[in-house]
């Protein structure tokens, strides 16, 4: 029969099923041993290198025992080169641990000692806070206090990004930043949550880019034996968590013979990466036993060598350890490139460093540490301004003059340095009305409680007396003896960053994000922080809003430009970006004799500006609170409308160009009191050649504030004010007195209407310096006002007898004078500390910038008083002009009519009130008040601009489509009103145009 093929080839196929089966076996025990392998954990183990092997096999024991040593040369005001260079080619040292002073020293010292070895130097860092901070000439980082009290993952993220390339470009290996620190942290889940995620990110992105990551200290656990859940949870967890994501080296700082340490490590945590032990010449053999790879020493390398060869010598330590050792250090060097080394280059490490971005991310990640302990009562951020008293009291080693200077750009506060074992606090109680709220700054002071006793009483005292805010700069372990407070802010420094960010928080500027960095109390835990919303304007650098800064910088060769060429004395440039105050500089001097320098905190006449910075924006708010129709004609708002019209006789008016006075020969002509020609600023502008006649239906009362907003109602550009302007050339006098001279002529017209000091009830109204008009001329002003002509015709006309019978009108429907009015409503409320009318009432002289040299009327210097004739005729408050200002508060101002009307948190104007007023009205080229589409802003500015120009050479732009804000303030005038070079060179448009340039694209 024969044989089935089963049958006949049946020992081969049981030969073959033996053969499957066992290497089926074989290799699931294969697959398994290699999941427990070490390798498949510490990355470089896993290293199949020809270049390893061959150097293992070739190196003499004294190359591979330098092998073992990694020589720490930092904490030193200099590198010894040649001692350094002699360890390198003499004992073979296989890595060094470098700080050198710049960096550029630290890449080519790096480069140096790498080209002298003959096996590439491992590079280590071992740093407080993880980046290159012994470099004195880079940008340097937040302590790890205020990185841990920062909240925001995506910002860690990028900060330890920004670390890890510092690293590489600065040809680092290994560092020995990784930490885990539990002596502050008393919840396990909060501390698995920030601090153990925090070591595992950072090692994952060290090793991501092939930079060993060590765990910078490893002592030994509480009780290595003890498997109770308790201990493991506490002491073990963290580290085997570490360990399973991949971390690579250890850095162990142990006393005594730990063989136990090194036995668990590999069994238990399964660890067999490299292990670092600092060692001198009495340490070496207890380092080893520890299970150390590389020593790191700074002592001398020779004797070091001699004790380790020693120790093979008495065959303490093998060879094979010696090798096994070797060849892990070399896996480690071939991970991390140096396989294949290259030289560092210089330039580039300094372009990628040396940068902008890394300053304004610094200044990120503490704007972002900044935390808000405690907000009871929801003080934070300030808002009503105008009911404040704000008292600063620091205490503590110095005085924090940045957090007053910001402080001061919302408003304004008295400080005092106080010192807290003294018995004060009886001051702010008995005074509370003028301190509250109070600031107490806690600066780089423990609390001690006994020494501070009665401090710490004061306080809790006066927390509800007094609305306290305590902000404590540094050494957060304060907040257990304050926590009680009601309003408590906690920064991790006291820098000057740190102070500036402190203010604005505040004032809301920036919102609070911070949170506490470890537990103070059981009360006081981390992760704790309250939030708050950014609700002003923030002081920032360019970068923060998209802005270079070197671009920008340009601002600052246009603006001496025109001090150069003598288009102005001195200005202040104000720009803000996003909410974002990105520019704010003075120039120049107040005038061309160079006294005074220029500040930013300085007053300017703004003319014009005034307008808008005053008129137009009481008049929204009219509007807002239907007090004002804006097609009503003026008659509806005024008690009197009665005019004389007997007086009034048809007129003409010749059209011509621009003159001076001077060029002016018959005087006699234009000093009849009815005629209407334009003076604006000492400047005569003659228009139209019309007969026209005011009648009961052609007044200003007839004018509409509509009309008069967009300068279309048909009013002359001017007050009849020329007879009290050229009262010199006047030989005409409608009393019928005739008098001999010349000189005796002025002398009674000026008697006529002036005086030369304050006459109680007969000359009361100021117009400058040692000048008084008389009171019944005042009077007599606005019924010559009540006399101009109204055109039938509405042609476009810019007026300023329109805005000031806007002001007329607002006054008389709110019993109270535009500037009370503004004051109550904006400027106190706005925080704003300078602008006002009547700036001498309020400042010193030498705050103020001189405006002009008035030859023709006041004969004098213009200063502190208002510039503009019809405002100066008013009294100094008008629609037209009369407010004095800093470039910041007129940006303040603008900012809020950015906002649609909002600011500080509080509704100031209707958000469709703005936007109906800024907006371009129909057959007009011009928003309600505010100028459009002008010549004096950048050829980039939207087509939504508004904002206003005045005579003195002042603007203000607001780009709501590019969220930009622009003010330029000068004295273009001074001395001379003929000097148009700051509109012949284009300054402030040119200045306008580059911060349009400057916006990153």
């Amino acid at each position: 029969m024969k044989k089935s093929f089963f049958i006949k080839y049946r020992y081969y196929l049981i030969i073959g099923v033996i053969l499957i089966v066992t290497g089926f076996y074989f290799s699931y025990r294969y697959y398994f041993a290699k999941q427990d392998k070490p390798e498949f954990i510490t990355p470089f183990l896993n290293v199949q290198s020809v270049w390893v092997d061959s150097l293992v096999e070739n190196m003499s024991l004294e190359e591979k025992v330098g092998q073992l040593i990694m020589l720490e040369n930092s904490k030193q005001s200099s590198v010894d080169v040649d001692s350094i260079k002699l360890w390198i080619n003499k004992f073979f040292i296989g890595g060094l641990i470098l700080e050198s002073d710049s960096l550029k020293n630290q890449v080519l010292l790096t480069n140096k000692f790498q080209s002298y070895s003959k096996t590439p130097l491992l590079i280590g860092m071992q740093t407080k806070d993880a980046y290159a901070d012994f470099l004195k000439d880079i940008i340097s980082f937040p302590t790890a206090l205020t990185i841990d009290a920062v909240s925001n993952d995506s910002l860690l993220d990028v900060f330890r990004n920004i670390i890890v390339q510092q690293n590489k470009l600065l040809g680092v290996h290994i560092n020995f930043s990784v930490s885990i620190e539990k002596s502050k942290y008393n919840n396990d889940s909060l501390f698995e949550k920030r601090v153990l995620q925090k070591a595992l990110k950072f090692t994952s992105a060290l090793q991501k880019e092939k930079i060993l990551a060590s765990l910078n200290n490893l002592e030994m656990f509480a009780n290595i034996n003890d498997d109770s859940s308790a201990n493991y949870k506490k002491h073990i967890y963290p580290y085997e968590k570490l360990i399973n994501s991949g971390l690579s080296c250890i850095l162990i700082n142990n006393k005594n013979n730990n063989d136990e340490l090194k036995n668990y490590l590999n069994e238990n945590l399964n660890f067999y990466g490299l292990v670092f032990s600092r060692a001198n010449t009495g340490s070496i053999e207890n380092s080893f036993n520890s299970g150390a790879d590389i020593l790191i020493v700074n002592d001398s390398v020779q004797n070091i060598v001699a004790k380790i060869k020693k120790l093979i010598d008495e065959e303490i330590i093998s060879i094979e350890e010696i090798d096994r050792k070797v060849r892990k250090i070399l896996s480690a060097k071939s991970w991390v490139g140096l396989e294949n080394y290259q030289k560092l280059n210089v330039e580039d490490s300094e372009k990628k460093i040396k940068n902008d971005f890394n300053l304004l991310f610094k200044r990120n990640l503490i704007e972002s540490s900044i935390t808000l302990v405690k907000n009871k009562n929801g003080i934070i951020p300030f808002s009503c301004l105008a009911d404040k008293q704000f008292f600063i009291a620091n205490v503590g080693k110095n005085n924090l003059p940045d957090f007053v200077d910001f402080f001061n750009f919302y408003s304004p506060a008295k400080t005092k340095k106080i010192n807290p074992e003294t018995k004060y606090f009886e001051y702010f109680i008995k005074n509370k009305k003028d301190c509250n709220p109070l600031i107490i700054t806690l600066n780089d002071i423990k609390i001690d409680t006994i020494l501070h006793r009665k401090f710490l009483e004061f306080l809790e005292k006066s927390d509800t007396l007094l609305n306290l805010i305590v902000v404590n700069f540094k050494n957060p372990d304060n907040l257990k003896y304050i926590q009680k407070l009601s309003t408590i802010i906690q920064l991790y420094d006291n820098s000057e960053i740190e102070q500036q960010f402190a203010a604005q928080l505040l004032f809301g500027g920036i919102s609070a994000k911070g949170i506490l960095p470890y537990s103070i109390s059981d009360s006081l835990i981390l992760g704790q922080g309250v939030k708050t919303c950014k609700t002003r304007l923030k002081y920032t650098i360019p970068e923060d809003a998209g802005i270079n800064s070197l671009k920008l910088s340009k601002i600052d060769s246009i603006a001496l430009e025109g001090i150069t060429l003598y288009a102005i004395p001195g200005c202040q440039v104000w720009v803000a970006k996003d909410g974002k105050v990105i520019y704010n500089k003075a120039f120049g001097h107040h005038t061309y004799n160079k006294e005074i320098k220029v500040k930013y905190t300085d007053l300017y006449d703004i003319a014009s500006v005034t307008k808008v910075a005053a008129t137009t924006i009481a008049t929204m708010k009219m509007y807002d609170g239907n007090k004002i129709n804006l097609y009503d004609n003026l008659e509806e708002y005024f008690k009197n409308t009665k005019i004389d019209y007997t007086k009034i006789k048809a007129d003409t008016i010749i059209k011509t160009d621009t003159v001076n006075i001077n060029e002016i020969e018959n005087f006699d002509t234009l000093l009849t009191i009815f005629d209407t020609i334009h003076l604006n600023d000492t400047m005569i502008v003659k228009i139209c050649t019309l007969y026209y006649k005011v009648t009961p239906k052609l007044n200003i009362f007839k004018a509409k504030p509509y009309d008069l907003l967009i300068h279309k109602s048909g009013l002359a550009p001017s007050l009849p004010i020329l007879p009290f302007i050229l009262y010199r050339h006047d030989t005409v006098f409608n009393d019928g007195v005739v008098l001999n001279s010349r000189k005796d002529s002025v002398k009674y017209l000026f008697n006529k209407y002036y005086s030369r000091k304050y006459i109680k009830d007969s000359a009361t109204v100021q117009i400058a310096k040692s000048l008084f008009m008389k009171n019944n001329w005042f009077d007599s002003l606005w019924i010559f006002t009540k006399q101009i002509r109204l055109y039938s015709s509405k042609v476009y006309q810019y007026s300023d007898v329109n805005m000031i019978l806007l002001q007329q009108t607002i006054d008389t429907i709110n019993q109270v004078s535009l500037d009370k009015y503004m004051s109550r409503n904006f400027y106190k409320p706005l925080g704003l500390q300078t602008i006002c009318y009547h700036p001498l009432e309020h400042f010193d002289e030498n705050r103020i910038i001189p405006t002009a040299i008035d030859k023709y009327w006041r004969e004098q210097l213009i200063h502190g008083h208002v510039h503009d004739p019809s405002a100066a005729l008013l009294g100094g408050v008008s629609g037209n002009a009369g407010i004095f200002t800093n470039a910041n508060d007129l940006g303040v101002l603008f900012e809020m009519l950015r906002k649609n009307g909002k600011y500080g948190g509080e509704r100031f104007l209707n958000s469709s009130t703005v936007k109906r007023f800024v907006s371009t009205q129909p057959g007009s080229h011009r928003g309600l008040g505010f100028d459009k589409n002008s010549s004096f802003m950048a050829d980039s500015a939207s087509v939504e601009t508004f904002g206003h120009t005045g005579f003195t050479g002042a603007c203000v732009w607001v780009d709501p489509e590019n969220n930009l804000v622009y003010v330029f303030l000068s004295n273009r005038v001074n001395p001379n009103v003929k000097n148009w070079k700051l509109n012949t060179y284009k300054i402030r448009q040119r200045i306008h145009q580059a911060v349009y340039d400057a916006m990153e694209k």
